[in-house]
């Protein structure tokens, strides 16, 4: 399967605003001659498009410990050094445009074609480009985005839709997204452990069976989230940087401070407490996303539980940072307790760093720590609530918010978590033998690239396989604004238009400050065209007229634009 050279390298953004050199120049404007391309073969170099939810990853801490965020954007860039990307079709909010344009890493330029939403103008460039052959799969990084399926199911457009699933939302809200986008066999949610796909089949199976529909007819795949390995600094000049005596043991632990949607930090505390009686050189160090106030508490805990000299606390570090926490801790440990996690990506990092992980034995823990080999894992135990509090939780609670509670229901055998924290700081030989052998399953079984490539040959197959495909598309569920609000307005439409008397700027441009720069021509030239052959004719002839005079415009687009210049004072009703 052959890789293709980017043959096109302009950064086609379509800008709301006025946005900062260079994505003002008008050359980024999105060609005919693009839109007319010939069909590619998907197995030529993939073109892909995501609506809604591309994900700034900007420089915010938030970010930069967000697991979504850091797996969306592994992907992208591992697809891109696969060969086998070739353009990203990008239909986000205008003030994610800047974003993408400063970020140096992955897609930025070298494939990305962004799109405002604003006023739908990505969906018609998007269903230009797809009808033409020129997307092979509509792709996002985050499972609880509807986008996706919404605009396929209203274009009808037979390719396929894949997500990825990093973390499980609360599926409930979920529900109404599948079922109202349809879903076919050549679909795929993509999980990155098994944990995570059986806990996606069991909630479609409990659906299934209460209510006799299929919630999902694609496949769920397991492809892991790939890391890229970092270079790192030197231990010794990392310790001396981040202020470390050479005897100190120290173990790290790294992600967002969120006691609700990560870990409750608590019990690690209290564990690190009785470990720092018997190791007088131990130190915890919790490294990670804050929004300012969970660190402050776990600060306050540490000092009640008299370990506040031994408990360092890095809120909002740095990517440095973050390298010469790897390069100069001893070991990793890794607690998680909640159910929206389902492969942490900081034990893959700390792998690849060389260090030892102990981790709690839950989720995709599992499958990425090989007990007794790479490091050690935790047993984990629920003590649930009662059926009815678990299954109503949603209801009461609202949309997300069981996470809270359904975290405190599960412990870990903190025993044994005491036991193995003070063994491998005691024990360098061990730690090196497992430090060792985690680097080497790290880039067996998480490289980037690898499974960039694996992501990108499913891309592939399942767009080979909707294109031979016949479907049966059923009335979409979405609103239909005729049949549900139609009895709102108190006129028919107008049978007939003619143009209205010019005021201000011609054609009233100003009027239409959501429409990008660069498609600001072409709706000028429409517009003035629609002034002109408006003279008392119908709605039908003038959009047919339209329509030929402006082949790559869409019959759809061009009747709204006919609407808009009615509500704009541009065109008005015959009497």
């Amino acid at each position: 399967m052959a890789g293709v050279i980017i043959e096109d390298e302009r950064f086609v953004v379509l800008a709301n605003a006025d946005p900062p050199a260079p994505l003002a120049d008008p050359t980024y404007a999105l060609s005919d001659a693009e839109l007319f391309a010939a069909r590619p073969d998907p197995d030529a170099g993939l073109f892909v498009a995501t609506c809604g939810d591309f994900a700034t990853d900007s420089d915010a801490p938030s970010e930069r410990f967000m697991g979504a965020t850091i797996a969306g954007r592994s992907l992208r860039a591992a697809l891109v050094r696969s060969g086998m990307l070739r353009r990203w079709y990008v239909a986000c909010p205008n003030d994610d445009l800047v974003e993408l344009d400063r970020r140096p890493d992955d897609i930025a330029r070298e494939h990305a074609v962004a799109m405002p939403m604003y006023w739908r103008i990505a969906a018609d460039e998007a269903v230009a480009l797809a009808h033409k052959g020129l997307i092979h799969a509509l792709v996002s990084t985050a499972f609880d985005n509807p986008q996706n399926l919404l605009f396929r199911a209203t274009t009808r457009l037979a390719v396929p839709a894949i997500a990825y699933v990093h973390s499980i939302p609360d599926l409930s809200a979920e529900l109404l997204h599948l079922l109202a986008g349809q879903t076919f066999a050549f679909d795929a949610l993509i999980a990155p452990s098994q944990a995570g796909k059986r806990a996606l089949e069991a909630h479609f199976g409990r659906i299934e069976a209460a209510l006799a529909v299929k919630p999902y007819a694609g496949e769920i795949l397991v492809i892991p989230h790939g890391v890229e390995a970092r270079p790192l600094p030197d231990r010794q000049a990392a310790r001396g940087d981040l202020g470390w005596a050479d005897d100190q043991e120290v173990l790290l632990a790294l992600g967002r401070f969120d006691r609700d949607y990560k870990a409750d930090l608590a019990p690690l505390l209290s564990v690190f407490a009785r470990v720092a009686r018997q190791r007088p050189h131990a130190r915890l160090v919790l490294a990670g996303a804050d929004d300012g106030v969970y660190a402050l508490q776990l600060d306050a805990l540490a000092a009640e539980l008299g370990i506040g000299e031994r408990v360092e606390l890095r809120p909002n570090v740095s990517d440095d940072t973050k390298g010469r926490l790897l390069a100069a801790a001893d070991a990793l440990v890794a607690i998680a307790d909640n159910v929206q996690e389902t492969h942490g990506l900081s034990v893959i990092e700390a792998m690849f760093a060389g260090l030892p992980v102990v981790a709690a034995a839950w989720d995709g823990y599992n499958e990425t720590v090989v007990h007794d080999q790479t490091g050690w894992l935790i047993d984990s135990a629920w003590h649930p609530p009662s059926a009815d509090t678990s299954a109503t939780a949603s209801l009461w609670l609202g949309p997300g918010r069981p996470l809270p509670l359904q975290a405190q229901h599960v412990a870990l055998d903190n025993g044994r978590l005491e036991h193995a924290l003070g063994q491998i700081l005691g024990d360098r030989a061990l730690a090196r033998r497992f430090g060792d052998a985690g680097r080497a399953h790290a880039e067996a079984s998480f490289d980037a690239t690898k499974n960039g490539r694996r992501a990108a040959a499913a891309i592939s197959e399942r767009s080979r396989a909707a294109r031979a495909s016949e479907l049966t598309w059923r009335p979409h569920l979405g609103a239909d604004w005729l049949a549900v609000y139609g009895h709102y307005a108190s006129a028919a439409p107008a049978p007939a238009l003619t143009a209205a008397p010019a005021v201000g700027e011609a054609l009233g441009e100003r009027r239409f400050g959501q429409v990008d720069r660069a498609s600001r021509k072409r709706v000028a030239k429409m517009l003035a065209r629609l002034v002109e052959i408006a003279d008392g004719r119908s709605r039908e002839a003038i959009a047919a007229q339209l329509e030929a005079d402006f082949p790559m415009v869409r019959r759809e687009a061009i009747e709204r634009w006919i609407a808009r210049a009615l509500k704009h004072d541009l065109l008005r009703r015959v009497p």
